[in-house]
C-alpha cells in the first residue's frame, strides 16, 4: 500500500511538471478553432433571415387623409340686418331640406307689424303736407283758422295716445324683463344647490379615498360631478347677467322712443299752431316751406319702408336649408336664422399633411369612404389650399397624430356620389387621392 501511494504521488509530481506545456498547448487548440471560425463564416456567411429592408418597398399609389364633407361653395348664413337683432321670428317659411332660390322670403319678423304701421303713418303725414301745400297756394278761406285750430288739437290728441301706447309697451318690456330674471335665477339657485350637494359628496369620498375605502375612479367620478356643477353654475350666471342687460338695453330704447314721441310730436303742434297764425297771408316762402314739409315727409316714408323690408328675411343665393337655428317664436340667436349651401356638388374637405401636399395634384382622381356610406364616392382634386393649419379632422386610433399641421384639399364629387350624400354635410369621411391619374 505504502509503495502504490508512492506512485501516486510521482504521477501528481510529474502531471504538475507538465501543466505549463498542456495549457499552452490546449490554448493554441482554442485559438486555432476561433480562427478557423471567423475565416468559415466570412467565406460562407450564413443566409440571414428574410428582412424587410432588403426587400425593395413597394411604391406609394395612394395618400390617405381625414375630412369632411361640405357642399360646393361656401355655406352661407342667414340671418336679420342688424336693425332686427332684438326681434323674434314671427312665422319660418322653411325647413330643413327645402329647396330655395334668391330671393325668396324665409321668415317674417315680429317687428313687421310696427314697421308697417309706420310707413301707413309716414304716408299719411305726406297726404298731410301736401294738402297744406294746397291749403297755402289756395290762399286763406273761410273757416280754414277754424280748420287750423282742429288740426292743432288733432296733433294734440294723437301726441297723448302715442305716448300712452309707449308708455305701455315701456312698462311690459319692464314687466318681461323682470320675469326673464326671475326665471334665471331660480336657475342658477337650482345648480347652485346641485354644487353644494356635489361638494359635500367629494369632500366626503375624498375622507374615504384617504382612509383607503374607495378607489381612485370612484373619487374621480364625484370630483368630475362637482366639477361640472361648478361650470354650468357659471355659465347660468353669465347667462343671468346678459338676461340684465339685453332687457336694460330694451328699457332704455323704449324711453328713448318714448323721448322721440313726445319731442317730435311736440314740433308737429309747434308747427300746426304757427300755420294757424300764417294762414291769412300767402307768401312765396310759405309755399316753399310746404313743399319742403311734403319732401321731408315723403323721405320718411322711404326710409319706414327700407326699415319695414327688413323684418322680411328673403334668401341671398339658390341652395338647400342644411340646418335652422331659429324657429318660430324663438329670438334671433347668434348663430343666425339658418344656413343655405349649394348641396347639388358636394365636395369632400381633405385635410393633406405638409409633408404629402406636394404629392397632390389637381385633376388627380379621389375615392371618398366612411362607416356610415354604403360604397365608394369618386371625385378629383379641385383646389389646393395656401394656408397651412392645425388638425381638424381627428382619427379613433389613439396612436394617432392628432396634433399635424394639414393644407386643405378639396376633392369635387361627381353627380351620382353628390346626389348620394347631399344630405350628409359635415361627415367625416376617409379621402384616399390616386397618384399618378392627373388628367
Amino acid at each position: 500500500m505504502v509503495q502504490q501511494q508512492r506512485v501516486d504521488n510521482g504521477s501528481i509530481q510529474r502531471l504538475w511538471e507538465r501543466w505549463p506545456w498542456l495549457a499552452a498547448t490546449t490554448g493554441a487548440v482554442v485559438v486555432m478553432a476561433s480562427g478557423y471560425y471567423v475565416i468559415r463564416t466570412q467565406s460562407f456567411p450564413t443566409a440571414a433571415p428574410s428582412e424587410p429592408a432588403v426587400a425593395a418597398e413597394p411604391a406609394v399609389t395612394t395618400i390617405t387623409a381625414l375630412g369632411r364633407l361640405e357642399p360646393s361653395g361656401d355655406v352661407i348664413n342667414l340671418s336679420a340686418p342688424s336693425a332686427g337683432e332684438r326681434a323674434r321670428v314671427e312665422q319660418l317659411l322653411v325647413k330643413q331640406g327645402d329647396r330655395i332660390k334668391v330671393g325668396q322670403t324665409i321668415a317674417i319678423l315680429d317687428t313687421q307689424p310696427l314697421l308697417q304701421a309706420a310707413v301707413v303713418e309716414a304716408e299719411r303725414k305726406v297726404a298731410i303736407a301736401q294738402a297744406e301745400v294746397a291749403r297755402v297756394k289756395a290762399g286763406a278761406q273761410t273757416g280754414d283758422i277754424t280748420a287750423q285750430a282742429a288740426e292743432v288739437d288733432r296733433l294734440s290728441l294723437e301726441r297723448e295716445d302715442q305716448i300712452a301706447a309707449q308708455s305701455a309697451a315701456l312698462r311690459r318690456i319692464q314687466a318681461t324683463r323682470l320675469g326673464d330674471i326671475e326665471a334665471q335665477q331660480a336657475v342658477v339657485d337650482r345648480i347652485q344647490a346641485e354644487l353644494d350637494s356635489a361638494q359635500i359628496d367629494a369632500r366626503r369620498y375624498r375622507t374615504l379615498k384617504s382612509e383607503g375605502a374607495i378607489t381612485d375612479t370612484e373619487l374621480e367620478r364625484f370630483e368630475l360631478t362637482e366639477k361640472t356643477a361648478r361650470k354650468r353654475l357659471q355659465e347660468a350666471q353669465a347667462a343671468l347677467n346678459r338676461t340684465r342687460g339685453a332687457r336694460q338695453a330694451e328699457i332704455e330704447e323704449a324711453t328713448a322712443n318714448l323721448s322721440r314721441i313726445q319731442s317730435g310730436q311736440q314740433q308737429l303742434i309747434r308747427s300746426a299752431t304757427a300755420t294757424l297764425d300764417r294762414i291769412t297771408e300767402v307768401r312765396p316762402e310759405d309755399v316753399q316751406a310746404a313743399e319742403a314739409q311734403v319732401r321731408a315727409a315723403q323721405a320718411t316714408v322711404a326710409t319706414a319702408k327700407l326699415n319695414a323690408q327688413q323684418a322680411t328675411v328673403r334668401s341671398s343665393q339658390n341652395g338647400t336649408v342644411l340646418k335652422i337655428h331659429t324657429r318660430a317664436g324663438e329670438r334671433l340667436r347668434p348663430e343666425g336664422i339658418l344656413d343655405v349651401g349649394q348641396t347639388q356638388t358636394m365636395m369632400a374637405i381633405a385635410e393633406i399633411y405638409e409633408s404629402d401636399i406636394g404629392k397632390v395634384k389637381i385633376g388627380q382622381a379621389a375615392i371618398v369612404t366612411s362607416d356610415v356610406i354604403a360604397g365608394e364616392l369618386t371625385g378629383t382634386v379641385a383646389d389646393i389650399g395656401l394656408q397651412i393649419q392645425p388638425q381638424g379632422a381627428s382619427d379613433a386610433n389613439p396612436s394617432a397624430n392628432v396634433d399635424g399641421r394639414i393644407i386643405e384639399v378639396k376633392v369635387e364629387l361627381d353627380g351620382p356620389s353628390s346626389q348620394k350624400v347631399n344630405r350628409l354635410t359635415n361627415l367625416q369621411v376617409e379621402v384616399k387621392i390616386q397618384r399618378g391619374n392627373k388628367s
